[in-house]
């Protein structure tokens, strides 16, 4: 932290104070120390109630994945002096593993420990890691949802949940959860704004295996800005802005989440540069008052509709949608005004009739633009992002 000092003024002016840096270190910092590069904080938390308009709250490296979540809750900067959160390219972790005391063996390989009720809509969102590989178990958070099976049905590596409390997983013969890394989400979000914060920036930042959105903005919190940020594997949204919240996103990696991108509500969100794949229920879903989407590839692999829906208004730029495999769609036809160029998709049926969206037969272009995406968004990370995509 940048030691606060006065200018010196001639009478009736008022002191000027310079921004200040608080440094946060999860794993080796002290919430009674000053927040400075030498002597970091432990908590984000600690940060947070420290700064003042025009400050940056730094992440100090850490060498492995942060169980953390980052809450912004009724934080406010300024037009001309944001409040700033740098990450430094850090990875949060929502999933923690099932702990020895947790799990009980019903049957030879059959394990269940029970949880708290997390009402419905989060069962949907719900997964387990087996050694890093993430189990969905045909639960979706924007599409028909699997019946949840029988304990005695499952195979290895399956799990099951009843009455929204009893956790039932299995394991190969021989295994328990000491020697595979069994793991549950266990914080709902990874970045969260809320409160009508105002005028914040988060850039730098990989969040992966959260139980619901990668970055979750709520309660008219306005002027808020992601740069360079990933979501990985999350339960829902890689970023999703709820009622009249105001957002602009820049260079996202969103690869694996429940949807790629999905905004609701009166919100309003630009987006630009941008990479999505594998999706598991919706590649694109806003339903939200206006977007704008400038320079997005999208590696189709959803089943359930794109959509830009409910009325909404939006400015589409430099669009490239690829499927693999003949069948996708992309809806427009529910949106409010609409102006679209260089908008591309390849094997996908296009419900809607605004110019400047084309069904194409050829996929080399679209694949070439798409490729380019993302390898400018992935050299943005390094290796933190590959290191961060190597469990998944």
């Amino acid at each position: 932290m940048k030691k606060r000092w006065l200018i010196p003024a001639l009478a009736g002016m008022v002191a000027a104070l310079p921004a200040a840096e608080y440094h946060v270190d999860f794993n080796r910092g002290d919430n009674a120390a000053a927040g400075t590069a030498e002597a970091p904080l432990r908590t984000f938390s600690a940060a947070v109630k420290k700064v003042q308009p025009g400050d940056t709250i730094r992440l100090v490296p850490s060498d492995r994945p942060i169980h953390a979540v980052l809450m912004l809750n009724k934080v406010k900067g300024t037009a001309d002096k944001p409040i700033t959160v740098d990450g430094a390219f850090n990875t949060l972790t929502g999933a923690a593993r099932v702990r020895a005391n947790e799990a009980a063996a019903v049957s030879p390989g059959l394990y269940r420990m029970r949880i708290k009720d997390p009402g419905e809509a989060m069962v949907w969102r719900f997964f387990m890691l087996f050694d890093g590989k993430q189990q969905r178990m045909g639960q979706h958070s924007k599409r028909e949802c699997a019946p949840m099976k029988k304990p005695e049905e499952l195979k290895p590596f399956e799990w099951t949940l009843l009455n929204r409390t009893d956790l039932y997983f299995r394991l190969p013969d021989g295994q328990t959860p000491k020697t595979v890394r069994v793991e549950i989400p266990r914080i709902y979000n990874g970045v969260g704004v809320a409160g009508e914060s105002e005028h914040i920036i988060v850039r730098n930042l990989i969040v992966k295996h959260v139980w619901n959105d990668g970055y979750n903005i709520h309660h008219a919190s306005k002027n808020i800005t992601f740069e360079n940020v990933a979501a990985i594997g999350c339960g829902d949204d890689s970023v999703s802005a709820h009622e009249n919240c105001t957002i602009s996103v820049k260079n996202l990696v969103a690869i694996g989440n429940g949807t790629g991108i999905c905004h609701g509500g009166t919100a309003e969100a630009d987006h630009e540069n941008m990479y999505i794949a594998d999706s598991d229920s919706r590649d694109f879903f806003v339903l939200n008052r206006r977007n704008s989407f400038r320079n997005i590839a999208v590696e189709a692999s959803a089943p359930a509709t794109s959509e830009i829906g409910d009325k909404g208004d939006a400015v589409l730029e430099n669009l490239r949608f690829h499927s693999e495999k003949p069948g996708a769609r992309f809806r427009t036809e529910h949106a409010g005004q609409l102006t679209a160029k260089n908008v591309e998709l390849f094997n996908y049926a296009y419900l809607g009739d605004t110019p400047g969206i084309a069904v194409v037969n050829d996929p080399a272009s679209v694949k070439a633009e798409i490729a380019k995406r993302k390898a400018e968004l992935f050299a943005i990370f390094g290796d933190k992002l590959t290191a961060a995509l190597a469990e998944q």
